[in-house]
């Protein structure tokens, strides 16, 4: 029990529901809030795919390919760090798009987000878990923690779209460039981090 919850908090860390929330909330201005729930859904059933695929074969699939976890974590965070600057300086194109058609733009702008809440680094601690667990147990635990982290993200992403004030557009704008350049430290500490780490593993 002790190794779930420290798995789930773990998770909740690397998704991170409040910027995904606030990631959706950008990408879709003057939606209503039954259709951010719908899109909420959307983004928690793909990234809940994504983790658990990584984590059925995942670890056999890096084997295969020879690819060390560090590298894939370093990897996750370059993807952070790009995510963080496109927060931090977006460009106007894409809300402007968002605003005409309802259909593929708003999907297509759920992209950014599952890449965040699905991102190398988030698929990296998917396969460290199940490779930790070992080959008979890792699939099963690991797909508990993922399952309770995805509905813990739901829960809170809901809460921040139907929370009166939580929409406007002037304070997310503030809050996503704020929480954008923390993602970008973040993102730039995690491959600081995992580099030093390959490199005395290599040495």
């Amino acid at each position: 029990m002790e190794d779930l919850n420290r798995s789930v908090i773990t998770l909740l860390a690397l998704i991170n529901p409040v910027i995904c929330a606030v990631m959706l909330l950008e990408r879709t201005p003057g939606v209503p809030h039954r259709r951010r729930l719908l899109l909420i859904g959307n983004v928690v059933l793909r990234t809940g795919l994504i983790l658990l695929v990584s984590a059925a074969i995942g670890p056999q699939l890096l084997k295969r390919l020879g690819i060390s976890l560090d590298v894939f974590q370093i990897v996750g965070g370059v993807v952070i760090t790009s995510i963080g600057y496109g927060m931090f300086a977006p460009s106007p194109a894409p809300a402007a798009a968002t605003g005409q058609e309802s259909g593929s733009p708003e999907n297509a702008s759920l992209d950014p987000i599952v890449l965040f809440a699905a991102s190398p680094g988030t698929i990296s601690t998917v396969l460290a878990l199940s490779v930790m667990h070992g080959p008979d147990q890792g699939l099963l635990p690991t797909s508990l923690a993922v399952l309770i982290a995805l509905a813990i993200t739901a829960v809170v992403m809901a809460v921040m779209v139907l929370r009166p004030g939580a929409s406007t557009r002037s304070n997310s704008s503030l809050v996503s460039r704020f929480l954008g350049l923390i993602l970008i430290a973040m993102g730039l500490q995690f491959v600081l981090t995992n580099l030093r780490t390959f490199f005395q593993a290599a040495g």
